[in-house]
């Protein structure tokens, strides 16, 4: 495995980590109420915001590279 490709997974899974974090402390506050999942709901929307083009942008940058 590259290290173009363990990045890429490496990247992939923390984007599958903060979805998950994401519906679990969602899930929590709408439940519970509980105030100090909110931040958490909220530190991981912002990463996925910033992830998930950065991955695309990893992709792409790695693509146009090889041409």
């Amino acid at each position: 495995m590259s290290l173009r490709a363990f990045h890429i997974v490496l990247i992939a899974s923390t984007i599958g980590l903060l979805a998950f974090l994401l519906c679990w402390s969602g899930a929590r506050y709408a439940q519970q109420g509980v105030a100090q999942y909110l931040p958490l709901s909220f530190a991981s929307a912002l990463g996925l915001l910033i992830a998930v083009p950065y991955l695309k942008w990893f992709v792409e940058k790695g693509s146009s590279a090889s041409r």
